[in-house]
């Protein structure tokens, strides 16, 4: 077993966690930055991860999420109401 996965799982047994993989924490960090704020871009991303191309990271990693559509939903109301 690779030694980043045993330094996870040893983390995980001893904090009472539930074990996630190394792939799992990338993943996890990509939706992450999609959802955290609209001026991240997918080429951003790309680049943070390292693909050759953009729309790989977006046909990966971008997923709407209740946060994402509510933003969306949030800033619209906001324009209309000014």
């Amino acid at each position: 077993m690779p030694q980043p996965r045993n330094w996870l799982i040893k983390i995980a047994k001893l904090a009472n966690l539930p074990i996630i993989t190394v792939h799992g924490f990338r993943h996890t960090h990509a939706t992450l930055l999609y959802d955290e704020n609209s001026t991240i871009t997918a080429k951003d991303v790309q680049k943070r991860l390292g693909h050759s191309d953009a729309s790989i990271t977006m046909n990966i990693y971008e997923h709407t999420t209740d946060n994402k559509i509510l933003n969306a939903m949030n800033k619209f109301n906001e324009k209309n109401n000014k």
